[in-house]
């Protein structure tokens, strides 16, 4: 499961120059809407090309509530955020350029289950994105 974050986490950073909006203008929500379906369909892809079977994903807009909740010290993730990532989380919250959302994906291997989190963090003026993910349960 950590591998797969990891192979998703390289195959997001492809999007980032694999764009096609143009850099000049401000994206509108249903830009971001758009966008950010565009990136779970492909971290479903890399979870079913590995082999998962019965996967699913869903995406959540990040409100601060959402980002405090998430990253409580006393969570039990299976891997959890290090400082510099929730300070990345944070400092995205708070800049009027960037949008944060996070893609929950689940799916099954060989028996086993599986729970991931996928923070997309979306700089709408330039257009491009970065990804902080890690494995919320495995079994």
């Amino acid at each position: 499961m950590k591998t797969l974050v990891l192979l998703t986490s390289l195959l997001i950073s492809n999007l980032i120059f694999a764009g096609d909006f143009p850099s000049e203008t401000h994206m509108s929500n249903e830009e971001q809407k758009t966008y950010i379906d565009d990136v779970a369909k492909e971290i479903r892809k890399v979870y079913w090309v590995s082999g998962h079977e019965d996967v699913s994903s869903g995406t959540e807009f990040v409100t601060k509530k959402v980002l405090d909740d998430h990253v409580k010290k006393d969570n039990r993730y299976e891997t959890t955020l290090d400082d510099d990532q929730v300070g990345e989380l944070y400092r995205c919250y708070y800049k009027a350029s960037c949008e944060l959302y996070v893609v929950y994906v689940s799916g099954s291997y060989w028996g086993g289950y599986g729970e991931s989190a996928h923070f997309v963090l979306l700089y709408t003026d330039t257009r491009k994105l970065f990804e902080i993910s890690h494995t919320i349960y495995a079994e």
